[in-house]
């Protein structure tokens, strides 16, 4: 155990280097587009926005984001294969005690490992270039907390419940069906507590204090027919600059979010175009379709998972006996590494299906406000606040975008005017009256 803690704080220091010379070498090369403005004009004629130039702020922060994907996607397939290289198979074997209390241990300590490894990329990524690029108002010591918050919760949920889908794995003989179904409730439940219970964790939620905004966010709610709806706005401005806004939870616990950067910032008529989205979101189930298509994915994956790891433990003989049964504790370690290949893998599929649904939330927000002009506009705006690039390079996209590009989502709100064709999608579940 002392030489894998050994080796996880090398690891860790080799890859904090690591970053750390590439973060400096990317901004070196992008030192004077960082110093540039990050405003973004945009021209309306004829009722239309025209696509804006990119800033060179944007340009900046797009060429972090490509050095850090290439970094992510190795320190993803690292992670698992170094636990395994480390010796995780025989900690796995050596630990005393009883099944239950060995699964917790190796749990944990494949946790930790992921922790210290990620830190590095966490840091450079998150903090450190969002810090560069002006976009961050966060404290090291306010990130910091967060990073924390977010692992121990994630430690304690993991480590109690971790039982079940290992009894899962040892009992059944296709136990990736009988997983991949559990996550479709597991996700519904989650969806119910995680805004009551986790997202108070990480900032301070309150009644929206703007009565006029309040009054015009009800009315969008009661015209798209819903009720019984809680508006809340969070202090975001503590972290960042970036606008937003989001609507969370099903049944009692619904809820709509917006930022306090989007009241300040945003005028009536764009706080109502984000809020439209978000309820669009809502309206046309785009949660339980995800958590349902989730699972269907989860099923596919860890059948693959399944197929792939007893192949490697029954037939290949590098791992020198260390697991004598696929149905061990021993052969954890192998599941980890092959599902985390393959689910990275799986990510442009899911990416694709998010980039739909975001695009129909638009025409959403558009049919409901009958306001095409103010949804391209906004596109524009979050160019400059969210410093987003008007439009990216196909293969990125592809891999990492899930949401459409400014430039896509502009396009279609300039000439998406089912008012004047009779074209509407949505014309049944909202309320004209």
């Amino acid at each position: 155990m002392k030489k894998f803690l050994l080796n996880t704080i090398i690891i860790c220091v080799f890859l904090f280097f690591i970053t750390c010379i590439l973060t400096f070498a990317t901004e070196l090369s992008v030192k004077s587009q960082l110093k540039a403005s990050n405003k973004v004009e945009y021209k309306v004629s004829d009722n239309k926005v025209q696509v804006p130039n990119s800033s060179e702020r944007a340009i900046a922060n797009y060429q972090f984001s490509k050095v850090f994907l290439v970094v992510r996607l190795i320190i993803t397939f690292l992670i698992p294969a170094l636990f395994i290289y480390l010796g995780a198979i025989r900690l796995a074997n050596e630990f005393k005690g009883n099944e239950f209390l060995r699964l917790i241990k190796l749990t944990s300590l494949y946790l930790f490992f992921d922790l210290f490894l990620s830190i590095p990329l966490s840091f450079f990524s998150s903090f450190y270039r969002l810090k560069l690029i002006g976009i961050s108002n966060s404290t090291f010591s306010l990130w910091g907390e967060n990073y924390i918050k977010s692992f121990a919760l994630n430690f304690i949920i993991t480590v109690v419940f971790v039982i079940i889908p290992y009894i899962i794995f040892i009992k059944f003989k296709r136990w990736y069906i009988v997983l991949g179904l559990l996550t479709v409730p597991v996700g519904f439940v989650g969806s119910i507590l995680a805004p009551v219970f986790i997202d108070p964790l990480f900032n301070d939620f309150k009644p929206i204090q703007n009565v006029q905004v309040k009054q015009e966010i009800l009315s969008l709610a009661k015209k798209a027919n819903i009720g019984d709806v809680t508006i809340l706005e969070v202090d975001k401005s503590k972290e960042t600059k970036a606008l937003n806004a989001y609507m969370s939870g099903i049944f009692n616990t619904k809820r709509i979010v917006i930022w306090d950067n989007t009241l300040n910032q945003l005028s009536s008529e764009e706080i109502q175009s984000v809020v439209a989205h978000e309820i669009g979101h809502y309206k046309l189930n785009h949660i339980p379709k995800s958590i349902a298509l989730s699972g269907i994915l989860s099923i596919i994956l860890l059948g693959l998972t399944d197929l792939i790891s007893k192949r490697i433990v029954m037939k290949v003989g590098f791992f020198k006996n260390n697991i004598v049964n696929y149905k061990s504790l021993a052969a954890v370690p192998i599941l980890i590494l092959i599902f985390t290949i393959l689910s990275t893998l799986s990510d442009p599929l899911t990416n694709w299906y998010s980039r739909k649904i975001e695009m129909d939330a638009d025409k959403f927000a558009i049919e409901l406000t009958h306001d095409n002009l103010t949804n391209a506009k906004l596109e524009a705006r979050f160019m400059e606040t969210n410093l987003s690039m008007n439009d990216v390079n196909p293969l990125y996209k592809f891999w990492v975008y899930d949401h459409p590009t400014p430039k896509e989502r502009i396009e279609m709100s300039n000439d998406y005017k089912p008012w004047e064709t009779g074209d509407y999608r949505f014309d049944k579940i909202i309320n004209e009256k």
